[in-house]
């Protein structure tokens, strides 16, 4: 069993130097997440987001399958860091989602 959250930095300065930058970060994250073994009692993933502000994509209780976790992430959009922080506490430690070891 295993929990891993992205924490993927969508601020528009990824596509400064080069406009495939955020199309490559998410291509990224869906080539992990197909290779894992998801499921409720396997290995569970969520994403961050933070640019303009913090946003979760999707929680690690939120989606058991790949197709469902890859069509979020090709949701997620280029977009303070201070926001995310917070954001980052609450989906890490806070949320139902959370495993308590």
């Amino acid at each position: 069993m295993a929990d891993i959250a992205f924490v993927i930095d969508s601020s528009g300065s990824i596509n400064e130097e080069d406009k495939t930058n955020w199309d490559r970060v998410k291509n990224f994250a869906k080539r992990v997440v197909g290779q894992l073994d998801i499921g409720e009692h396997r290995v569970r993933v969520g994403m961050v987001e933070f640019g303009n502000e913090g946003v979760v994509q999707f929680y690690l209780n939120e989606h058991y399958n790949i197709p469902d976790m890859t069509d979020d992430i090709d949701r997620s959009v280029s977009c303070l860091i201070e926001a995310f922080l917070l954001l980052l506490f609450f989906f890490a430690f806070l949320h139902e989602g959370a495993k308590a070891y």
